[in-house]
Parts: structure tokens; sequence; C-alpha cells
């Protein structure tokens, strides 16, 4: 929610671009906030950009129209017959672009071990001695 994605058209000659997402899930492409692009496009890539309304819910499926007339009609419809052109039809999910943390555990300090510690202290006293014993001796 509250955020952009951003959808490329590749488009053939000129016409009429019209897309509808339904963000609510009810089925249909009705509500005002469904309507997310009516404009003239020409020939080449046309970048669109949508705002996802607060109201979607992360994950949930989404169902999208884009409709591409010859040219700017009377009134666009997401719906009904649409002399001159072509319809598509897509489902997509919209998901979180961060990384979310699902778990977190910690394991308690557990001490070292006393024979452990003790074979370290020892180990570290014949290492000292033989430093000492080996640079003594020059």
């Amino acid at each position: 929610p509250d955020n952009t994605i951003h959808l490329t058209a590749t488009i053939t000659g000129r016409g009429f671009l019209a897309g509808w997402m339904d963000w609510d899930g009810d089925n249909d492409f009705n509500d005002v906030s469904e309507l997310v692009i009516s404009q003239t496009v020409t020939d080449g890539v046309t970048q669109i950009t949508v705002n996802i309304p607060p109201t979607y819910t992360t994950g949930r499926t989404v169902q999208a129209r884009f409709r591409l007339y010859d040219a700017q009609p009377s009134s666009v419809a997401a719906v009904g017959l649409g002399e001159g052109g072509e319809v598509e039809d897509h489902v997509w999910q919209f998901g979180p672009t961060s990384v979310e943390l699902m778990s977190l555990s910690a394991l308690a300090n557990k001490p070292l071990p006393l024979s452990r510690f003790l074979f370290l202290v020892f180990s570290g006293l014949i290492m000292y001695a033989w430093i000492r014993d080996r640079y003594s001796r020059r």
C-alpha cells in the first residue's frame, strides 16, 4: 500500500490506452481508483506509473484489464463492446520489495566447560614455557 508500480506498454501505431486494476477484489472495475490509465498513446514504449491505494492488502491477487482502442472513445469501459482495438487481462500479486524478518531466536550464552577451560590454560602455560625457554638460551 501507498507505493507505486511501473508498467511498460509497447504500442505499434497510435491509439488510446485504458487500464483498470481490481484493487479491492470485488471482481469488477467500477471503483474510481481502479481506472489506472486513460490516455492517448503513440508508436513505441509507454511508461505507466500506477499508485497502489492504501486499501490494498499486500499479497492479494489483483485482476487487471487493459484496452487499446484505435482512437479515443466517447467513454472508456472495462466491459462491453469495444470497436477496433484489443483487450488483455492479467492477474498479479504485489508483495513487499524489502526483506521481511519472519523469525528471530537466541541461544543462552553457555559458559565454557571447565575441562575445556583447563585445557586452554594448560596449553597456554606449556606454550609460554616453551617460548621462554627457547629465547632465554640465546
